[in-house]
C-alpha cells in the first residue's frame, strides 16, 4: 500500500577522508523498509489509538451526564420515553467511564484494550438505538443520528480485518437494538432505504479508515525519513567543515613551509653566488688586472695569460650551470624518459637501492609542465625510498591510460600509515603540483608491506613549432 521509498529509512555511506586533496564523493542512498520498524510504528498507532478513543469514550460519557437534564424539557409528555433514554444514558455514562477510567490502571484490560472498548462500544450502541427506537420510525431525524456511532473505527489504526469486524459489529447492534423492540419500524416507507444508507455509511467508513490509516502512516514514515536526512546532512556538513578545515590547515603548512624553504633556497643561491661565483668572477677580475700589467711589460707573457683567464672564466661557466641545473634539471632538455633512466641509474650506484624500470609509455609526448611534475613526482618519491624507506628495490612504472601518464614508483620497504600525516611537506607538494595539472596523486602503505605513490597527469601533447 505504500512506497518503498515512503517507507524507506535513510543512511548515509560516507567516504573516508582521500590522502588526495581531490574532494571524495559522499553518497546518499535509501534502505528498503524495516519490517521490525514498521511492526513498531503499527503498535505505536495502535495504542495511539486505544488512548484517543479512551478519551474520547469518557468525553462521551461526561457529555451524556451533562445534557440528561434537556430530557425532561423535550420529552416532558412521555414519561415512557423519558424512562427508556435515561436508562441508556446511564448505560452509556456508566459503561463509557468505567472502562475509560479503568483501563489504564488494570493491566488486564490495559493488554486487551481494543476489544473493552469495542465491546463498551457494543453496548453503547445498543443502548442508543433501543432507546432512539421508542422516538419513532426511521423516517424521524433521530435515526439518522445513529450513522455516526459506525464510523468510529475510521480513526482507529487497525488491520482491514479488524476494522470491517468492528464496524459490521457496530451497524448490526444499531440495527437490531431499533428494530428488535418494535418490528413494526420495518414497515415505514424509509425503512429499507435508510438501513441501506446506514450500510453505505459503514462501507464508506470501512474504505475511509483505510485511506486515512495509509496517510497516517504515511505521514509517520516521511517524518522518520526527514528526520534521517537531517542528521545525514548534519553529519555530511560536519565531514564536509572538518575536510575543509583539514585541508585549509594543510594548505597552510604548506604554504609556511614553501616559504621557508623558499627563503631558504634563496639564501642558499646568494651563497653559492657570492662564495663561489663572486670569488671566480673577483679572481678574473684581478687576474685580469695582472695580465695587463704583465703583457704590457712582456707581451711573450700573453698566451699564457689568456690560458689562465680562460680556465677562470670556464670554472664560473660550470657554476652558473651548476646553479641552473638545481633550479630546473638540465637532464628534462633530453626528454622525460631519458631524466628518469638516468635519475633511477643515480639513486642505484649512490644507495645501492635496485632501480626497475617499466617505460611503456616511452613514446608519449607531454607538454613542459607536465614533464615536470611526473619528474619531481619520481624525485620526491624516490628520496623518501632513500630517506625513510629502508628498501631493497624499488620499480618505476610509466603507462599511459584513459588519456593520461601514469607514474607508480613501488618499493618493498618498511611502509607507512598514510594517515598519520607527517610534519614534512613532500608529499603534500606532490598532490598540489599533480592537483594543479588536473591530476590526482594516491598512496597506498601500510607498515610492513612497503608503499605505493600513483600519479595520474593529464596526456598534453607538447606544442610543436611551425
Amino acid at each position: 500500500m505504500y512506497a518503498p521509498a515512503v517507507e524507506a529509512g535513510v543512511r548515509t555511506r560516507v567516504a573516508p577522508v582521500s590522502e588526495s586533496l581531490r574532494p571524495t564523493p559522499i553518497h546518499l542512498e535509501l534502505s528498503p523498509p524495516v519490517e521490525r520498524e514498521a511492526a513498531g510504528l503499527r503498535a505505536h498507532e495502535r495504542r495511539e489509538s486505544v488512548d484517543s478513543w479512551r478519551v474520547l469514550l469518557i468525553a462521551f460519557a461526561v457529555s451524556v451526564v451533562l445534557t440528561w437534564p434537556t430530557d425532561f424539557i423535550f420529552f416532558r409528555s412521555t414519561a415512557e420515553v423519558r424512562h427508556a433514554m435515561g436508562v441508556a444514558r446511564a448505560i452509556c455514562a456508566g459503561s463509557g467511564l468505567a472502562v475509560g477510567l479503568l483501563l489504564p490502571r488494570v493491566a488486564f484490560m490495559r493488554r486487551h484494550g481494543l476489544w473493552f472498548l469495542g465491546l463498551v462500544w457494543l453496548v453503547v450502541c445498543a443502548a442508543t438505538s433501543h432507546a432512539m427506537s421508542d422516538l419513532g420510525g426511521p423516517d424521524k431525524l433521530w435515526f439518522n443520528f445513529l450513522d455516526v456511532a459506525v464510523l468510529v473505527p475510521v480513526a482507529l489504526s487497525v488491520s482491514l480485518p479488524e476494522r470491517v469486524g468492528w464496524t459490521g459489529a457496530f451497524a448490526a447492534t444499531l440495527i437490531l437494538g431499533y428494530f428488535a423492540p418494535h418490528p413494526v419500524w420495518l414497515q415505514e416507507p424509509y425503512a429499507w432505504s435508510s438501513l441501506v444508507f446506514l450500510l453505505f455509511i459503514a462501507t464508506m467508513g470501512v474504505w475511509g479508515g483505510v485511506l486515512l490509516d495509509g496517510l497516517r502512516r504515511r505521514n509517520a514514515f516521511l517524518h522518520r525519513q526527514s528526520l534521517r536526512d537531517a542528521e545525514a546532512l548534519a553529519e555530511l556538513n560536519r565531514l564536509l567543515n572538518a575536510r575543509v578545515d583539514e585541508q585549509t590547515s594543510e594548505l597552510r603548512r604548506l604554504t609556511n613551509a614553501l616559504d621557508t624553504e623558499l627563503e631558504a633556497e634563496r639564501v642558499r643561491i646568494a651563497r653559492e653566488l657570492h662564495d663561489e661565483l663572486g670569488q671566480e668572477l673577483t679572481a678574473l677580475r684581478y687576474k685580469l688586472k695582472v695580465a695587463g700589467i704583465r703583457i704590457a711589460q712582456r707581451p711573450e707573457a700573453a698566451p699564457g695569460e689568456l690560458a689562465e683567464m680562460g680556465s677562470l672564466i670556464h670554472r664560473a661557466t660550470e657554476t652558473v650551470r651548476s646553479i641552473v641545473g638545481e633550479l630546473r634539471p638540465k637532464v628534462l632538455d633530453l626528454g622525460l624518459f631519458p631524466a628518469v633512466k638516468l635519475l633511477a641509474h643515480e639513486v642505484q650506484e649512490r644507495t645501492g637501492v635496485e632501480c626497475r624500470l617499466d617505460l611503456a609509455a616511452a613514446e608519449t609526448e607531454l607538454a613542459p609542465e607536465s614533464a615536470a611534475a611526473a619528474y619531481r613526482v619520481l624525485q620526491e618519491s624516490l628520496t623518501n625510498v632513500v630517506r625513510h624507506a629502508a628498501a631493497q628495490g624499488v620499480k618505476v612504472t610509466m603507462r599511459e591510460e584513459a588519456g593520461a601518464l601514469v607514474v607508480e614508483v613501488a618499493d618493498d620497504g618498511a611502509g607507512f600509515q598514510p594517515e598519520h600525516r607527517s610534519s614534512g611537506v613532500g608529499l603534500t607538494g606532490m598532490r598540489e603540483r599533480v592537483r594543479h595539472l588536473g591530476g590526482r596523486l594516491e598512496i597506498d602503505s601500510a607498515p610492513g608491506r612497503g608503499t605505493r605513490v600513483r600519479a595520474w597527469l593529464p596526456v598534453r601533447k607538447a606544442e610543436v613549432a611551425p
